[in-house]
């Protein structure tokens, strides 16, 4: 729970009693489905209050059901006084001696006196009898099919969006053992524009690269040689594109190629095309590499020196992790793991990390802030928590680098 919730509590004027909590009011309002909430109640609370909601299997009885209680503890009341209420306008001697006056409730009969109990008796039969009532309706019939347990609910996985496998050795560029060199970064290309791999900040690395659009479509037409990996086909095979053919890439789909031989992009929407890219291999650092300008660079990541690769063959995979809002997820990278995190920090700026595996929510308190993907990457040894406590999903890219046995299988 936000720690700015108190904040709150002392600018809203109310008693001591829990009943008076703005956050009361907020899970009415959450369980009604109201569109908006109280503006006071903070954004944290209403965003966890709906999460609990969604876990609730328990369904509230029909609105008759309310009503019918209501005339039922109604008609349980009975007056006290059973003669007109009508005071007299005159008091004294030319007042009315023939009226008849209402008895007080002190000179009321000793049965009178007895209705006060067995109300209250009455009522508190008819509450039980609800409660009753309210945990039968809950129990599912044999006819219902049974509520969604909460552990079906999915937790966040890390998912591959293209594996590039580098055996055997393809498109003339170097061997796997001479990678050192790891980069990815996200840049924006603007409606009806056109931008090009063919510079040095891109070529200076001599290895694979991929472009992947995050949101809206790019035309990408490769010099040399490529693989298309479309959008959800992970475990199948890419497509081959010839060098020269023209490919329309969409959200969440992926091209790569040799970064020598360079490519030219257009976007042809109405809207920008955000775009991730990656590669890896050995570096030219003597080569000037300017930050191109036919783009808009968001950020980039580099790793360099990366730890050698022991064979001619390897993989590069482009991993996404998805964290919805309070969503947790257990990181523990291999010690010799070769692995690029990144993120744009504008995004993430609710981010924590604690170190040991937790089911369930981290306490903001003592926890680590993410303000940076390299924060990702020197760990100490053991598992990691990350916790998203923000109001916004985030996502977390991985550039994987593994090596490949000589027959074209992982290396042990």
């Amino acid at each position: 729970m936000s720690l700015r919730r108190e904040a709150v509590r002392q600018r809203i004027p109310f008693g001591h009693d829990p009943l008076d909590d703005p956050l009361n009011a907020g899970w009415d309002a959450v369980v009604r489905h109201d569109r908006t909430v109280s503006p006071e109640l903070d954004p944290a609370d209403v965003a966890l209050l709906r999460r609990m909601h969604a876990l609730e299997t328990v369904s509230l009885p029909s609105p008759a059901f309310f009503d019918d209680l209501e005339k039922r503890l109604v008609a349980s009341y009975r007056p006290l006084l059973t003669e007109s209420t009508r005071m007299p306008e005159v008091i004294g001697p030319s007042a009315d001696a023939t009226r008849r006056w209402p008895e007080r409730i002190g000179s009321a009969p000793r049965s009178h006196r007895s209705f006060p109990l067995q109300g209250a008796l009455a009522v508190l039969a008819i509450m039980m009898v609800a409660s009753l009532l309210v945990i039968y309706q809950s129990v599912p019939k044999t006819s219902e099919a049974p509520p969604i347990p909460a552990a079906v609910i999915a937790k966040p996985s890390i998912q591959s969006i293209a594996r590039f496998e580098f055996s055997p050795l393809i498109w003339d560029m170097p061997d796997a053992t001479t990678w050192d060199h790891m980069e990815l970064g996200l840049f924006n290309v603007a409606p009806a524009t056109s931008f090009t791999t063919d510079v040095p900040w891109y070529t200076s690395v001599d290895g694979p690269l991929s472009l992947t659009v995050l949101s809206g479509t790019l035309t990408v037409t490769p010099a040399g040689p490529a693989l298309f990996y479309p959008a959800n086909q992970s475990g199948q095979p890419p497509v081959e594109v010839r060098d020269g053919e023209s490919v329309s890439i969409g959200q969440n789909e992926t091209i790569i190629y040799s970064a020598t031989d360079g490519a030219t992009g257009r976007n042809p929407g109405t809207v920008s095309a955000l775009t991730l890219y990656g590669t890896v291999g050995p570096v030219d650092n003597a080569v000037l590499a300017t930050v191109p300008n036919d783009v808009s660079f968001v950020t980039f990541e580099t790793a360099e020196p990366i730890a050698s690769l022991p064979n001619k063959v390897a993989t590069m995979t482009l991993q996404r992790l998805e964290l919805a809002p309070f969503d947790t997820f257990v990181f523990e990278p291999d010690a010799d793991l070769r692995y690029l995190p990144f993120f744009d920090p504008a995004q993430t700026g609710e981010l924590r990390m604690v170190e040991g595996a937790i089911d369930g929510l981290v306490p903001e308190l003592g926890a680590q802030r993410i303000r940076d993907p390299f924060e990702l990457r020197y760990l100490t040894p053991g598992p990691h928590t990350i916790f998203n406590p923000g109001d916004k999903t985030v996502d977390i890219y991985f550039l994987v680098v593994e090596p490949l046995s000589d027959g074209g299988t992982p290396a042990a």
